[in-house]
């Protein structure tokens, strides 16, 4: 096409106005001599991008354009052996759709949430229709937006909506893009390690990778796909996800995201998974974090021990460690009791390693305060009746006249073994239940009765030990003053005016001077 100038023209006074825009893509499709009008969109649109106006009309032109171009098969190397011109135009419009790639993924980069949904609508069209064309055209060459419009959302600071939105739209919808977004997060955590904003990679990663919920089996007449006709399998996408989600577990994590990914795990993860076992080297390391996080650790293993048949032998094992002196003064003290109630629910349970966890809550609700005892002694009780081998740990009495002689003259010695770690080998089960003995005499009256339904007959099946949880000392002196008195206490009505006899002549003390 000689004769035609290739060169980016100045912009015109006005030409910004939506009528001149209009005006500007229609002689582009008009003839092929307009075609450097593209250039001219191109710095409008730079002009509103550098401007942070929240309206944009050169972008969507230009993405209208470069769509109908690859329709038609313009970018495509087949034109190159039709003329010499023919290969000059095709090779200006692939530039200038590489600088419009580029600047479509700047769109992105700014704070505006405005910019980055049209960012994203305009950069996800252009690889649709790029793709339909591949397909129709296998010469075309190699387009990489797809990759640069997800390593634009990995890198960007505050990527919190963008991501949202992403995964809303296109990977939530197409399986085909949720496919190629595994892939593409799975390639870039293995290959990115160590960089400067590592961090912020991995934070997106997480938040993409977080959001996309798995979708079982779908009906195959509801798949969706944006890019290909033909739809991705599931194993595909699992096999990807997985091989995505082991590289962000292997990867250095703050303790908020290691604690948001132990939250999602059973409900976000785990169902990516055909191999559970290569969950376990981030659930020994996140175990070992203590607290809450150890807490949220054993309930994703304890899903898998049941759900997924893992072979972990040691859950009870790193269970019984989380029982220590700090336990009952958490503020994680309910929900801990909530899965200790679940962990400790089936009835096939050794009479061993259930009697090693009733003494060790025995022994720390001694010192506990009043609200942790509470929680304590229902779920002591739910054990002992559930698990009758171990009722011989509430009174104990000598075997043979030799061995109550011993007691007399020595005392008792009480063979559980406190530093013992695993709960099998603390030879619970040949101990007593002294402490409960002892609690029954406690200053809080409800802890003292409490602890007295120990020593009487179970008549009650269970206790649900959900109502016992949320105490504490502001709710156990409100539940004493509003205590209905079914008898009235008896009281002295007559003061004395005296402190002393009568005829006491022995000096009255300060504090009973004052009295009188």
């Amino acid at each position: 096409m000689p004769g035609v100038a290739w060169a980016l023209p100045d912009v015109a006074s006005g030409v910004n106005e939506v009528e001149d825009i209009a005006f500007l893509e229609q002689q582009v499709y008009d003839s092929d001599v307009n075609l450097n009008k593209i250039a001219t969109l191109y710095q409008i649109a730079q002009q509103e991008l550098e401007s942070l106006r929240n309206e944009s009309t050169a972008l969507p032109a230009l993405c209208r354009i470069f769509c109908r171009l690859l329709r038609d098969g313009r970018l495509s190397r087949l034109e190159a052996v039709q003329s010499p011109s023919g290969t000059a135009i095709n090779q200006w419009l692939n530039k200038q759709l590489k600088a419009y790639n580029k600047l479509v993924c700047r769109v992105l980069k700014i704070g505006s949430k405005y910019h980055q949904d049209l960012g994203l609508t305009i950069g996800m069209e252009l690889v649709s229709a790029y793709s339909k064309a591949m397909e129709s055209v296998p010469s075309h060459s190699k387009n990489d937006l797809f990759g640069q419009i997800l390593d634009t959302i990995l890198e960007r600071k505050s990527s919190a909506f963008l991501c949202s939105t992403y995964v809303k739209t296109y990977a939530q919808r197409y399986e085909d893009v949720r496919l190629m977004t595994f892939t593409h997060i799975a390639k870039t955590l293995g290959s990115r390690q160590g960089e400067s904003h590592d961090h912020v990679v991995t934070a997106n990663a997480l938040s993409l990778l977080s959001n996309m919920s798995h979708l079982g089996q779908p009906n195959r007449r509801e798949v969706k796909t944006l890019f290909k006709a033909k739809s991705p399998s599931s194993q595909a996408q699992m096999k990807q996800a997985q091989i995505a989600w082991t590289r962000l577990l292997s990867r250095k994590i703050s303790k908020a995201q290691r604690k948001h990914i132990l939250q999602i795990l059973t409900t976000r993860i785990v169902p990516w998974f055909r191999k559970c076992e290569l969950l376990m080297d981030f659930l020994d390391d996140a175990f070992q974090a203590g607290g809450a996080t150890a807490l949220l650790c054993l309930s994703g293993i304890f899903y898998l021990v049941r759900k997924r048949n893992l072979d972990y032998p040691d859950f009870y094992t790193k269970l019984y460690s989380l029982l220590d002196d700090a336990l009952l003064h958490s503020r994680h003290r309910s929900d801990f009791f909530r899965l200790l109630s679940t962990f400790m629910s089936s009835s096939h349970l050794p009479a061993v390693l259930v009697a090693s966890f009733i003494k060790r809550l025995a022994r720390l609700a001694v010192h506990a305060a009043p609200a942790g005892i509470v929680a304590v002694l229902p779920w002591i009780y739910n054990m002992l009746a559930s698990h009758t081998a171990c009722s011989f740990m509430i009174h104990r009495n000598a075997v043979c006249n030799e061995e109550l002689l011993l007691f007399e003259l020595e005392g008792a010695v009480d063979p559980f073994s406190e530093l013992e770690v695993d709960p099998m080998k603390t030879s619970a089960i040949e101990s007593s239940l002294w402490e409960l003995v002892a609690l029954q005499s406690h200053f809080h009256p409800n802890v003292a009765s409490l602890a007295r339904i120990i020593s009487e007959q179970f008549t009650k099946q269970t206790y649900d030990v959900e109502h016992f949880l949320d105490y504490s000392y502001d709710t156990l002196i409100e539940v004493e003053l509003h205590k209905q008195v079914k008898k009235t206490p008896e009281v002295e009505y007559r003061m004395s005016k005296d402190i002393f006899q009568s005829g006491d002549t022995t000096p009255k003390p300060l504090w009973a001077e004052q009295l009188l």
